[in-house]
């Protein structure tokens, strides 16, 4: 069970601060969610009620809330959310383990308003500077594109059925659960000849305005479908940068090409990004994810 303590308070106080700030409003949904088959994740709290329907307990903040948006049209909206999410333990018979998580959402009725995502990355580096705590830990912006990840699987001919299986590897190896030759291993096992997009795939730490002198040059120089696409991905990636700096962001902004998190929710082509940080020293960890969700909301 997750303590509620006066330092947890304060935190929450603060972050709240800033979230109503940039006009958000508190927005509750449902506790309980219907149960579906597109709900895949194995560590979902699972529940029976008195009609033999199952339901879920929050698995994250945002699954409800896109039910609620899509149900009642809502076009406008900035939310937030601070509440308790569940995971279904592989031991039964325990209480799911328990944690807070922190959701900000802004629904817009169109596409392409890159200032949004920016935003996204700038309340996220001001709750960093109001927490003094957070400026050790050696954070990083992660950001990538899901058109730019399409792109690389149209240049290299990855069958479509492959992409899954190629992003989970890709994602274990930025998790520090694989190696790189474990990832080309698996690769190869999977698709043959696939090596340099391997490469392609787990460089990071590559600033978005340097990729023409990157890897990247041959698929962006290139034409086709692929290219097209690699393009388009690269200008918007730079556009978001330059308009998170321009409203204050200082972190360090890294393109993470094998970034795929939240890659089934914007598949039509958008931003997304992680912010890591070493908690433990010399290891990284996912503090916070963002990105569009507008194929999960369809």
């Amino acid at each position: 069970m997750v303590p509620i303590s006066s330092i947890f308070e304060n935190v929450k106080n603060k972050v709240v601060q800033i979230l109503r700030k940039h006009g958000a409003i508190d927005v509750s949904t449902p506790l309980l969610t219907p149960y579906t088959k597109t709900t895949s994740s194995e560590t979902v709290v699972k529940l029976m009620c008195h009609s033999g329907a199952v339901v879920t307990l929050p698995h994250d903040l945002r699954q409800p809330f896109l039910r609620h948006v899509a149900l009642n049209g809502i076009n406008f909206l900035r939310r937030y959310s601070i509440g308790r999410i569940y995971r279904e333990k592989r031991v039964h018979n325990f209480h799911p383990r328990q944690n807070f998580e922190v959701a900000y959402d802004i629904v817009t009725p169109t596409r392409g308003h890159f200032l949004v995502d920016a935003e996204l990355l700038a309340v996220s580096a001001e709750i960093i500077r109001e927490f003094e705590v957070l400026r050790f830990l050696n954070l990083s912006f992660r950001i990538n594109h899901t058109s730019l990840l399409r792109a690389i699987f149209l240049y290299y001919s990855v069958p479509k059925d492959k992409y899954r299986t190629l992003l989970a590897l890709v994602s274990d190896y930025l998790e520090g659960k694989l190696s790189k030759l474990n990832v080309k291993e698996s690769v190869r096992s999977l698709i043959a000849g696939k090596d340099q997009m391997v490469d392609l795939l787990l460089m990071s730490d590559c600033s978005v305005t340097s990729v023409s002198g990157s890897q990247l040059k041959v698929l962006i120089k290139g034409r086709g479908e692929a290219s097209a696409l690699a393009k388009g991905a690269i200008r918007e990636l730079e556009s978001v940068v330059n308009l998170s700096q321009a409203l204050g962001v200082t972190i360090p902004i890294n393109l993470c090409i094998g970034l795929s998190a939240g890659y089934d929710c914007s598949k039509s082509g958008s931003v997304i990004w992680q912010i890591i940080g070493e908690i433990k020293p010399g290891k990284l960890t996912v503090l916070a994810c963002g990105g569009r969700y507008d194929n999960a909301l369809e």
